[in-house]
């Protein structure tokens, strides 16, 4: 891919059992839970999966890929604060733009999913590529009480991603709830 191509660069999300997209390790990036990013390119309407060439900077499409999937999140995505009314919790819901999961891997999320919702440790789910929904993290029985939230939340959904929770701590993104370790992109 040509240089000054890659402002129409983004990340776009995928599941090997919904979606019919090469998930080799060579061709994407693999977040756990079954679920791929892959690079894409958009053009209008179209949105284009490709692979890196060997001559291409993997680092520098990364950085256009993360920068325009933050513009993208200030000018189309909406973003509400919601309750939970079960826990009585607030949460954050990024929706209605196919980027919208994506920011799973936007480097801005935990700081501002901490600073919003008072705490260090986050549940996210990305039930569909329309969708991402960050809950303040807790013990065992709230996490499979919003796992199962997140699972009813994506019936009759299109682009489905998962129901399966990932946790996010200034660590990075994990899907263990332990925050050993963690994907972490700058």
């Amino acid at each position: 891919m040509k240089k000054n191509t890659y402002k129409n660069v983004y990340l776009y999300l995928a599941n090997p059992k919904y979606h019919d997209i090469d998930m080799r390790p060579e061709n994407s990036i693999s977040l756990g839970n079954n679920i791929y990013a892959k690079y894409a390119e958009v053009k209008g309407k179209d949105i284009n999966v490709f692979k890196i060439a060997d001559t291409d900077d993997k680092s520098e499409i990364m950085k256009a890929a993360i920068e325009n999937m933050q513009k993208m999140l200030k000018k189309e995505c909406k973003k509400e604060l919601l309750i939970y009314k079960p826990q009585r919790v607030s949460y954050l819901k990024i929706y209605d733009h196919w980027t919208a999961a994506t920011h799973i891997l936007n480097p801005n999320l935990f700081t501002w999913g901490a600073s919003t919702l008072h705490t260090m440790e986050l549940i996210v789910g990305i039930p569909n590529r329309g969708t991402l929904l960050l809950f303040p993290n807790g013990d065992k029985e709230y996490s499979n009480d919003i796992q199962k939230f997140i699972a009813d939340y994506k019936n009759g959904m299109e682009d489905l991603l998962t129901e399966k929770l990932f946790y996010l701590n200034e660590k990075g993104i994990h899907t263990e709830n332990n925050g050993a370790s963690g994907i972490r992109w700058s």
